[in-house]
């Protein structure tokens, strides 16, 4: 065995191997070599031990890494909800796996938006990320793979923690569900006279560019014959024109609360409800059999503009006027007649 520790010693200093695959290589040698002697031996504690070690080392070397990506938050919250975050990691460090979604459900109860919620878990997922590759790189070092009892510790960590990480996720999964609806909305006949109103609209932008709305950028990906359609649906509903059936409240959904869309073939113009006859779009998308939920989810994740004082609610009127011009503009230029 020692003849052979030096020979992939020899090929890892060379280049011909990586630590990654010597390391692979010395496992392989390990459970052949403790297989043999356990075999011999009868003892069938120890066999299924080296064998659960052979298996599992191989699991955490390969692992990937999940990077999911935060939505936007207001900058004055920040560091707020990160004080938050590192509140939670805290608790559950000193929390069984069986209980973690009781105590992040008992989170749920703080008044947060959707996205400073889910800014919170992400958070939280990725400081379980950054644990968990630590023990990756811990195993990776050959003094400490030498040392069974520490190898043997550093797996047992790995799996309690991953074992949290996915339930977290799991949770992270749940609160964000989507459930597409195909059925007729129902509106009460208060909600049919607000939505025969006059509307004002505001648009929701990104904290790098507070002055362009997302929606803008969103047409860069729907086909130029819907162009038409985009620009009809808005203005219709502007005007409080709108066919029957164009209009669904998406309220289903957990996060969808207060949130619509316009709809007309495969174009889908998601909004909000704000105040009044206030309304936010959020943005557009053409639905594909393969992107309803991942487009809804883009969509939710989007940021409301502040509206809270009537400066700021003028300021963001000014920028919903510019953008319908914007969308117009972009009708007459690029737009095309077509069927798809």
């Amino acid at each position: 065995m020692g003849d052979l520790k030096k020979i992939i010693d020899y090929y890892t200093a060379s280049g011909e191997l990586s630590d990654r695959e010597s390391l692979m290589c010395l496992n392989d040698l390990e459970y052949y070599n403790r297989n043999l002697a356990t075999s011999k031996n009868k003892n069938k504690r120890e066999e299924e031990y080296t064998k659960s070690m052979y298996e599992e080392i191989p699991n955490i070397l390969y692992a990937g890494y999940e990077v999911i990506e935060e939505p936007e938050v207001d900058i004055s919250r920040k560091q707020t909800l990160e004080r938050l975050s590192k509140e939670i990691i805290n608790v559950l460090k000193c929390t069984s796996k069986e209980e973690i979604p009781q105590i992040l459900e008992k989170y749920e109860t703080y008044n947060l938006a959707n996205n400073e919620y889910n800014y919170v878990i992400i958070k939280v997922l990725k400081d379980y990320n950054i644990e968990l590759f630590t023990y990756h790189q811990l195993l990776e070092e050959k003094d400490t793979y030498f040392i069974r009892g520490n190898r043997k510790e550093i797996i047992k960590s790995y799996y309690e923690l991953l074992n949290k990480y996915l339930v977290v996720r799991n949770y992270y999964n749940k609160i964000n569900e989507i459930v597409i609806d195909e059925e007729e909305p129902i509106f009460t006949e208060k909600e049919k006279e607000e939505l025969k109103e006059t509307k004002r609209l505001i648009y929701s932008t990104s904290l790098a560019n507070p002055t362009k709305a997302k929606i803008i950028g969103d047409m860069d990906y729907i086909p130029r014959e819907y162009y038409s359609r985009v620009y009809e649906l808005i203005d219709n509903f502007i005007n409080g024109t709108n066919a029957p059936g164009e209009i669904k409240p998406l309220s289903n959904n957990k996060r969808a609360k207060g949130v619509f869309e316009l709809k007309d073939d495969q174009v889908r113009i998601v909004f909000k409800h704000i105040k009044d006859n206030i309304y936010n779009i959020i943005g557009v998308f053409a639905k594909k059999t393969n992107n309803d939920t991942t487009m809804y989810q883009t969509m939710f994740s989007r940021m409301i503009p502040d509206v809270s004082t009537e400066e700021k609610l003028a300021k963001q009127l000014e920028i919903g006027e510019l953008t319908n011009k914007q969308l117009k503009e972009l009708l007459l230029t690029k737009g095309r007649k077509g069927t798809r």
